[in-house]
């Protein structure tokens, strides 16, 4: 595609994009307008119709002096601020990552705490005193798009899997959460468009 074909949304978002003819580890972002990375563009790169979309930045977006920026209180709640690079809470905000650009990704990040949080009040497996046991977990398989249950033994498959003594208990978390929520905001699976 052309670099023009690409959604002012999916930028402003920090989506990544980059040229094919590029190494695979080259990508560029957008901070406020400007570019990010350490390529330079050529005419060749402006003018290409191989530009493609890799993904979402991971790096930490910091907002400037006086803009607003959006975070998650202490009860749940998203709430709004001008950010104040003199003040301890908003530093101790952004060394936290308790900072969005908008609303929308500080609501999605709350909603996935609270899922996290109904997950773990449902399991029922202490990984650390039933390691040798079989457990169940929650997975997402992107080539059926769907949500399914899997299970380990000894291995640990992430920070924030939590883990169920059957199939049957992996299944009833599934559909107590309910899988859209699941795909939504514990996977971050995007929806087509």
């Amino acid at each position: 595609m052309k670099i023009t074909e690409i959604s002012k949304e999916y930028l402003e978002k920090g989506g990544l994009i980059r040229r094919k003819a590029w190494d695979s580890g080259i990508s560029l972002s957008f901070n406020k307008g400007t570019i990010s990375g350490e390529k330079k563009l050529t005419v060749d790169d402006i003018t290409s119709d191989d530009w493609e979309l890799t993904g979402k930045s991971t790096q930490v977006w910091k907002p400037e002096e006086g803009e607003t920026y959006f975070y998650i209180s202490s009860v749940g709640d998203v709430e709004s601020e001008t950010y104040d690079s003199d003040t301890y809470i908003d530093n101790a905000r952004l060394e936290f990552t308790n900072i969005f650009r908008t609303e929308e990704e500080a609501n999605i990040m709350a909603i996935k705490l609270q899922i996290i949080a109904k997950l773990r009040k449902l399991s029922n497996v202490d990984f650390n005193e039933d390691f040798d046991e079989q457990k169940w977990y929650i997975t997402y398989n992107h080539r059926t798009e769907s949500i399914e249950c899997d299970t380990t033994y000894h291995v640990q498959r992430m920070p924030f899997c939590i883990y169920f003594k059957n199939q049957e208990d992996c299944g009833k978390a599934i559909d107590t959460i309910g899988e859209e929520n699941l795909k939504k905001y514990y996977f971050d699976v995007e929806e087509e468009e």
